[in-house]
């Protein structure tokens, strides 16, 4: 080791260091988090299947896609920090490549869901300002988990060409292929996410002081414009830290460092807790409205009762006037 890679090793220490705390530190927060998301999640779930007004509730399922998503979304997310952090830790070659595969996995599974999500809450609000664009939408889609695969295949050939002198000369090739695929996944989540806050924001601006809305999209458009904004934090963070921890010094001072691996890390728990909300909100707009139509099905029974008895009144007193008149024996 020569005296350039000694100062380097030793000015990149305080940084490894910080990533050491903050990855072990954040696996814990994500652990607590994903426990306490899955907690929400099934409390929500049993409120909407089992407390709801009936009339709401008879069209709730358990295992809906929107559940199934957030399910596997909260596993993602835990299994991704869980590999992070075995693969920052590991010396051993084949658990390396190991560890990497389900790091790229987990991570590639996540964003892919993170979208499919997006595009299934924000049809809805699509269809009615861009019915023509769901079919586009669900071809990007295709194409974006085709590109995720890829990313897989060789993110694991380049850490593989690391300990083996097989593939040692095409580390290059690996190398350009996955930073090539990792700046078109980038672009393509921007893509949908600008397209989608987009939309959103047309809506809004659209029903902005009109009373002919519905609330439902409304939460929608809120809700998915914030989770756009949390995804490309998360997105331009990822980018920094790739460019920042390939760089042969540091390029951040260690607090800006330190900010980052935050968001790096913990941007997707923000995510996920929106979407509980989102659900939250959207599914006390069912019950609202549940109960507006039991109430008013209630109130109209009550008045086609009094109506009747009114009827049956007028009726009687207008007999009794029919009998003829004189004095009682």
């Amino acid at each position: 080791m020569n005296s350039t890679d000694l100062n380097s090793t030793e000015i990149w220490a305080p940084y490894s260091q910080v990533f050491s705390t903050l990855s072990y530190q954040d696996l814990w927060i994500t652990i607590s988090a994903a426990i306490l998301q899955l907690i929400l999640l099934a409390a929500l779930i049993r409120r909407e299947t089992w407390t709801s007004p009936l009339e709401s509730r008879t069209k709730k399922k358990i295992l809906s896609y929107t559940n199934i998503l957030l399910v596997v979304m909260v596993l993602s997310n835990l299994f991704l920090t869980v590999f992070n952090q075995l693969y920052g830790n590991a010396s051993d070659p084949i658990h390396t490549v190991v560890y990497c595969a389900f790091l790229t996995f987990y991570t590639g599974l996540l964003e892919f869901l993170m979208m499919l999500y997006g595009y299934r809450r924000g049809l809805p609000v699509i269809q009615l300002l861009l019915p023509s664009i769901p079919p586009f939408l669900i071809v990007f889609l295709i194409l974006f988990g085709i590109l995720q695969i890829s990313l897989l295949i060789f993110t694991t050939l380049l850490v593989i060409s690391n300990y083996t002198t097989l593939l040692t000369s095409s580390t290059d090739l690996f190398n350009s292929a996955v930073n090539a695929q990792l700046m078109a996944v980038n672009a393509s989540m921007l893509i949908f996410d600008v397209l989608v806050i987009g939309v959103y924001a047309m809506y809004l601006q659209r029903i902005s002081g009109s009373s002919n809305n519905v609330e439902k999209l409304v939460i929608l458009s809120r809700y998915g414009i914030a989770s756009c904004v949390v995804l490309e934090i998360w997105q331009l963070s990822i980018v920094l830290y790739n460019i920042w921890t390939n760089a042969a010094l540091p390029e951040c001072s260690l607090t800006t460092y330190t900010i980052l691996l935050r968001f790096y890390d913990l941007s997707p728990l923000v995510y996920l807790f929106l979407q509980l909300a989102m659900k939250w909100s959207l599914m006390r707009d069912d019950e609202r409205t549940a109960q507006e139509k039991i109430n008013r099905v209630v109130k109209a029974k009550a008045m086609a009762t009094s109506e009747s008895s009114g009827s049956e009144r007028k009726s009687y007193l207008t007999a009794s006037d029919c009998r003829p008149s004189g004095t009682i024996r």
